[in-house]
């Protein structure tokens, strides 16, 4: 018989013996063609005489790829994968392009026991600071049970102006399985020979059964203010009501030295050659980025057995820009190195509220069914719409999804539009694994602009495909 350990001691936890590993490969692939072609008539009176243009075009036409496969090699111990994710549009119109977006293409080494891991390859940024898909390395250890150490390098792999940004970011979690928990997170981040941005932040949570809150902030050191506070949370009622909210206040866009070419045709490299300091394109880069605030408060009700209700608020605002950059006067619109860019007026709040109503079994025992009304206003529109959508299944294999959509909008100058937007979709499963589907819809708007010609547009849209799960 083994004594029992003294008090506060943890007995040292049995490694098993490794396992076999098991392996498996899933994934999807989907290819859907899409076209809409449109016609807009035109009315114009002039001296009491009306005459009117008709004007068709072909706005759509293109084949939507996308693939997704997941190799997997796990045992008790490891869980390691090969991940990758892809989307091809091919666009048929003349003179568009097609374009490629590989979303991930990864390695992931995983070990459950010593709670490290590892992945290498394009893949989507999951906190760090890090903004947008990059293709690097990001690495984590776990230790104690309820902490975390992360790191990662790379390059971001979205399209800008210059040389794409390469940074280095670690981070620290605490409480990571425990109800209260946070991390917190340092990045550099280099694009050419300058730095873009150099910032600190985290986030805070806690979680229970029936409430969570998270709060999340990014404070860039360069620019020495705030880029980012966000504050959410639900609540669970027991009685089937739930409750959340979100504040949010950020740049738009997130504090960067690049954005000091905003709306110009330079580059930063450009005017640093041209005797620009750090502290000038932080100054210019101020000027060019406006701030984005939002709340929004929305509650769902189960209402008897088969109705949900639900309200939705949202209110958001984002702040003007002053004019920025050198306007040479007289000499054509010629500009100096950094462009110049008008000023932008704010925008003032927005706000809407929701009302909906969702249902399941309606009016069958295999239908759900939902019901929205909205307003909403701004400083210059009022806008309603009404949401009708309905989805019935039959015999397992078919799906029929019916929408229709109705918006009014009427501005401060008299002007006003109209719009309808009814849609049908099928859907079939041929096999177990793979799926038809085919849209058919119609959106019809009249508008009347207070100093502009009237014109009703009336647009034809269709879409089929198939998905093969694997």
């Amino acid at each position: 018989i083994l004594p029992a350990p003294s008090v506060g001691q943890r007995p040292t936890p049995v490694r098993q013996p490794p396992t076999e590993f098991q392996t498996s490969q899933y994934g999807s692939l989907s290819t859907y063609y899409y076209h809409g072609s449109s016609t807009t008539k035109t009315t114009i009176t002039n001296a009491g005489v009306s005459s009117a243009s008709t004007r068709a075009l072909t706005d759509q036409s293109s084949f939507i790829n996308n693939l997704s496969m997941t190799a997997r090699s796990h045992n008790n111990e490891f869980d390691n994968r090969l991940v990758l994710q892809d989307f091809y549009s091919a666009n048929l119109l003349p003179g568009q392009m097609s374009r490629n977006r590989m979303n991930a293409l990864y390695f992931e080494m995983k070990n459950r026991v010593d709670q490290y891991s590892a992945r290498i390859g394009r893949q989507s940024a999951s906190g760090g600071g890090i903004m947008g898909r990059f293709d690097g390395v990001t690495a984590s250890l776990g230790f104690l049970g309820d902490y975390r150490m992360q790191a990662a390098t790379g390059q971001l792999s979205e399209a800008v102006v210059g040389s794409k940004p390469k940074f280095v970011s670690g981070s620290f979690d605490f409480g990571v399985r425990s109800p209260f928990g946070g991390t917190v997170y340092v990045i550099s981040q280099q694009a050419s020979n300058y730095t873009d941005r150099k910032a600190i932040g985290g986030n805070l949570r806690y979680f229970k059964p029936g409430m969570s809150v998270l709060s999340m902030w990014d404070y860039d050191i360069q620019f020495k203010s705030l880029n980012m506070l966000t504050l959410q949370g639900t609540l669970n009622m027991e009685e089937g009501t739930d409750f959340n909210f979100v504040l949010d206040r950020r740049r738009a866009p997130n504090y960067s030295i690049r954005s000091a070419v905003n709306g110009s045709t330079s580059s930063v490299d450009l005017l640093l050659q041209n005797g620009w300091k750090t502290a000038d394109l932080i100054a210019l880069a101020k000027l060019r980025t406006a701030v984005s605030n939002m709340v929004q408060v929305w509650m769902t009700s189960r209402l008897r057995e088969k109705w949900q209700a639900g309200t939705d608020f949202v209110i958001s605002n984002t702040s003007g820009m002053p004019e920025s950059g050198t306007l040479i006067p007289g000499d054509a619109g010629t500009t100096g190195v950094e462009g110049f860019v008008q000023a932008t007026p704010a925008s003032g709040n927005t706000w809407s509220v929701s009302q909906r109503f969702s249902g399941a079994n309606v009016f069958s025992d295999t239908d759900s069914s939902m019901c929205s009304f909205s307003y909403s206003k701004s400083g210059s529109t009022v806008g309603k719409s009404m949401v009708l959508n309905t989805r019935t299944f039959s015999q397992e294999l078919w799906t029929f999804d019916t929408t229709a959509r109705f918006t009014w909008q009427n501005d401060d100058q008299g002007g006003y539009q109209t719009s309808v937007s009814p849609d049908i979709k099928l859907g079939y499963r041929i096999q177990e694994s793979m799926t038809f589907d085919m849209t058919v819809g119609f959106d019809w708007t009249k508008a009347t602009p207070s100093q502009a010609p009237a014109s009703t547009t009336s647009r034809n849209y269709f879409s089929t495909g198939v998905r093969l799960d694997f």
